[in-house]
């Protein structure tokens, strides 16, 4: 075993047995801002030391007790006595994962299965009312968010340049696989979290496309917050969808992830021909991985 993973046992157990006091702590005085605070502080840093390792499920699990905690120090939920419960639970869980690193220097393999209904849990008072946790979330084998409809094309196509559709068209017909438009929007406050959402989206492998997106509207100058984050962000990629669905596990819950097929794609900023794209498909996608491009216009 590493030195680094070594220390990251002794001091995550540390912060386990922290926050665990903090926890029993607020379950005596719900309203100690001193105790909320060492709480969160102890989550945070567990979180953040995990992310050195590959154990996605263990920071997973991690990032949404630390999500819900921001909410509650935010005041934005009211404290619950079953939140405390979960977060400890969502501890004894990791804290039994952590035994098995010690032993083997990996995360269990059902991990992933064991997490997913805790981290629905923790997320669901963030939705306005706890989740019953059964791990039929919305969330896909490799965390990120599915769409409900596939069917239905962004919107935010018609704006990509023709240059970038064409491009990813071609590259992905080339491959013999779909486009994936990815779109994030992070959380106000993931600078505190130690997010760098455009550095995030700069990682995304094989882009073809990628846009800063302001907001709707501008927050007054008086009023506005330069350590909340107000822009999203919008990718297309010719990567495999699992590939980008690994790079962005830990904000699974503010991104979306959807597959389209190359002819289609090439055919999103004309909407003269939008709705015959269907049916033009098959000789698109022939042009396409001829990469005939005078044959498409």
């Amino acid at each position: 075993m590493s030195p680094l993973l070594a220390q990251f046992l002794v001091e995550a157990r540390e912060q386990i047995a922290a926050t665990t006091d903090g926890l029993l702590g607020l379950e005596r005085d719900p309203h100690s801002s001193g105790l909320l605070n060492g709480v969160f502080r102890s989550v945070h840093t567990l979180k953040g030391s995990s992310g050195l390792f590959d154990f996605p499920a263990l920071t997973a699990v991690l990032h949404a007790g630390e999500d819900l905690l921001v909410a509650l120090r935010e005041q934005r939920l009211v404290l619950d006595p079953a939140m405390l419960d979960q977060i400890l639970a969502a501890l004894d869980l990791v804290s039994v994962w952590l035994d098995h690193i010690e032993d083997t220097e990996l995360l269990p393999d059902t991990a992933a299965d064991r997490g997913r209904p805790v981290i629905a849990a923790l997320r669901g008072w963030l939705n306005g009312a706890p989740d019953e946790a059964d791990g039929n979330g919305d969330e896909g084998p490799d965390g990120a968010a599915e769409e409900e409809d596939d069917s239905a094309l962004p919107a935010w196509l018609a704006g990509v340049p023709e240059d970038a559709l064409m491009e990813a068209a071609e590259r992905a017909a080339a491959a013999g696989a779909p486009v994936l438009a990815v779109t994030y929007r992070p959380e106000p406050q993931c600078f505190f979290k130690g997010d760098d959402p455009l550095a995030l989206m700069i990682q995304v492998p094989e882009r073809a496309h990628l846009a800063v997106v302001p907001p709707d509207a501008w927050t007054p100058l008086a009023e506005y917050d330069p350590f909340s984050c107000v822009l999203s962000f919008r990718v297309l990629t010719t990567a495999p969808r699992k590939e980008v669905a690994h790079l962005l596990r830990y904000v699974s819950s503010q991104s979306d992830l959807l597959e389209i097929e190359p002819a289609i794609l090439a055919l999103a900023g004309l909407p003269a021909v939008a709705e015959a794209a269907p049916a033009l498909a098959e000789p698109l996608g022939l042009l396409l991985e001829r990469g005939d491009r005078a044959g498409l216009a």
